[in-house]
This record gives structure tokens, sequence and C-alpha cells, in this order.
């Protein structure tokens, strides 16, 4: 088979003689190699390869309708594989079946966690007892599965209840490939292990879940309440968060690194967070004045240069935006970190913003001393560069 004739079976969803699909089922492992004209080749009893056609339809969707074909065409039995059931099991036995009522099995779990939450899986199962219907009880049954005549199924991930109808389920139809199957011998196989339920039990059992039903059918609204409140909150504090998100980006779309960063911002960077160590009266005192010396260079953007060194305001502004705005993505995600990890890193980033006299930027990160750059007769204040930073995108109150 051409590999798009491939792609093309894909596409609609029918596939015969689909590799994986043919593992799944058959128990066997195929190759696209050996998939020829929508046939498989099958190993026999004897080791020969033999032909069979592989039929498989897959479905995103409620299948009761499906059921209700298949079990209208029975001809010979109809079996039930599935650990949750109610009403709907009913309705579908009475579907204009044509076999006697002693040939439809129910293979179900019994285990008590189920039948408390679901009492009316017992009352289901007194009905089709009534009806001459086999209810069978297999430990740890986890499948669901409708198997007709012994030999077409449809499985998947659809309970025979009325609740799954509304859920989310996929299915997978097989027709006329079961025969001789691992798959079928399985499932008849589960069918003779499984145990008879008779009536009697199931009186016993009704009556021994009635008061605690009750009680269980109250804790679980207790805790859906519960529940619901939690998803309420979280729901309010995802969108308040994703408002505060809003409203910082508008604040500083610098953030982004989509835009230039403005004179203005670069200046008032400098007037915050430089200092002059060696005043005679009062030791360190802020030196605002080094904005004016501020210049855009033609490499790094907005620059000033303290001696032989060249701090990049523009770059260290831009690489902190960055840095933010990723806390925003996060955040906007539900995960939001510490205020003082992400100083940190910002104190970490505005050590790699200082060139040489060259132009080009220190490979290692300029010494910090008691979180300051020293350069000469000027310092900058990182906790003060952090902190503008900080207060112009307003970004700490998500940390609160």
């Amino acid at each position: 088979m051409h590999e798009s004739e491939v792609a093309a079976r894909e596409q609609a969803l029918v596939w015969r003689g689909k590799d994986y699909l043919g593992h799944s089922l058959l128990g066997r492992d195929f190759t696209l190699g050996a998939i020829r004209k929508g046939r498989t080749r099958i190993p026999s009893a004897g080791g020969k390869m033999k032909r069979k056609a592989l039929d498989v339809v897959l479905h995103a969707h409620n299948i009761s309708k499906k059921w209700r074909k298949f079990i209208a065409g029975a001809t010979d039995s109809v079996t039930f594989y599935t650990p949750f059931f109610d009403f709907l099991i009913l309705r579908l036995v009475d579907a204009n079946i044509q076999i006697p009522r002693r040939n439809i099995t129910v293979v179900t779990d019994f285990r008590v966690e189920v039948l408390i939450s679901h009492p009316k899986q017992l009352t289901a199962v007194r009905k089709l007892l009534d009806q001459g219907v086999q209810v069978k009880y297999l430990p740890r049954l986890h499948a669901k599965v409708l198997l007709v005549d012994d030999r077409v199924a449809i499985l998947g991930s659809q309970n025979f209840t009325a609740y799954a109808r509304q859920s989310k389920e996929v299915s997978a139809g097989a027709f006329d490939l079961l025969n001789g199957t691992k798959f079928l011998r399985t499932l008849i196989g589960w069918r003779e292990e499984a145990q008879p339920i008779d009536t009697s039990l199931v009186d016993l059992l009704v009556e021994c879940l009635r008061s605690r039903s009750c009680q269980f059918e109250a804790l679980v609204g207790e805790c859906r309440r519960d529940f619901d409140e939690v998803f309420r909150q979280r729901e309010n504090k995802r969108e308040r968060i994703e408002k505060f998100i809003r409203n910082v980006r508008e604040k500083a779309p610098w953030l982004s690194g989509d835009s230039i960063i403005p004179k203005e911002l670069a200046r008032r960077f400098v007037e915050r967070s430089v200092w002059w160590p060696y005043h005679p009266e009062y030791g360190y005192v802020r030196a605002p004045g080094h904005a004016k010396n501020l210049y855009d260079h033609a490499v790094h953007g907005w620059a000033i240069d303290f001696g032989n060194n060249t701090f990049l305001v523009g770059r260290a502004i831009d690489r902190c935006g960055w840095h933010l705005n990723l806390c925003l993505e996060e955040a906007s995600s539900g995960a939001i970190g510490s205020l003082d990890a992400v100083k940190a890193y910002m104190k970490y980033i505005l050590s790699g913003a200082v060139a040489n006299c060259d132009g080009l930027e220190y490979e290692g990160d300029y010494p910090v001393v008691d979180d300051e750059l020293r350069f000469g007769a000027a310092i900058v204040d990182l906790t003060d560069a952090i902190n503008f930073i900080l207060e112009e995108t307003g970004i700490q109150e998500l940390f609160r």
C-alpha cells in the first residue's frame, strides 16, 4: 500500500488492517508492511500465514445507538462486560432483541465501593434477574465490552449508564474478526470464570447497603459542595491574576521585549540606583547627575560609562523585563514562585550587563560586593535597581 493511501485511511477514521489496532485487538504484532488491500497476514495454528480481514471503526462520541443496532442483530448471544451499569442496560436488553433472555449475560464487578456509590446498579441487577438475564460477578473487571454472538464487539471507555451517554468517551467497533482470536478466547474465559448472582444475594446486599447508601450520598453531597467552593475560589483567583497580568503589561509594555526601552525609563533607573560613596560629610549619597551621561550605544542601547567600564542600562532593564514576563506567563498557568527567587535572578542579570572599554560584555558576571557593582567613584546599588524595576511594573503585588 502506498504511504498516501495509508494516510487517507487514517484521516477517514476507518481502519482496515491498521497495525496498532490489530495489535491491541488480536494480541498479534503487525506492521504497515504487512498490510495489503485492507487485509492483514495473521499466523495460523500451523505457523503458516493466512489472510483475514481486519475492520475496525473508531468513535469519539456516545455509542449507545450502535449498541442498540448490534443487540438487535444478535442471533445467538449477547454479553455485556462492565463494572458500572444502570437502567440503561435494561432498555438495551428490551431493544427489539430476538434471542432468549437466558442467552444474555451481564458480567460485572460487585465491589462494595461500586455498589455504595451506584445503588441503582443493584436494582438494575434484580430487574435483569427477574427477566431471566444471567448476571455474573468477576472481581477486578474494568473492561467495557459488548460482545454479540461471540463474533463481533464494541469496546471502549463508555460504561452502560445514562451518565456515560453525556461523557466524553472513545470506542472501537470490531467486525467479523474475532473468531479464533486470543482476544475472543479471553472474553469467553472471563464469562465462564465469573460467578453467577441470584436474587437472594441481591436482596441481602440491598438491605445491607440501604442506610449506608443514604449516608454515602450525604457525604458525597457535602464533598461536592466543598469541591465546588474550592474550584470557585481557584477560578476567581485565576481571573484576578489574569486581570493583574493585563494591567502590568499595559503599564510596562517593554516587559515583552517587543518594544524599545524608553530613555525616560533608563534615566530614572540611573537616578534611583547610582550612588557616589565618597561624600566628605555623608559618605554614600545618591548621584542622579550621572543620568545626564546616558547615551544610546550603537550595539547595546542605553548605556553609561564609568571609567573603563560601561553599565548597559538598556540591556539590564530589557533582560529583567524578559524574566518578569516569564514569571507572568508562569503565573497565568497557576505557578507563582517566590519574590526572593525573582530578586536573586534579577541580581544575576544586572551583574552581567557590563561591558569593557571595547564595548564587549564580560564573559562572566561583573563582581558584586555587598549587593553593589563598583566602578571607581560610582556604584550601582543592585537592591535599588531591582526595587525600581519592580515598582515600575507593580509585579511585586503578585507575590503577596
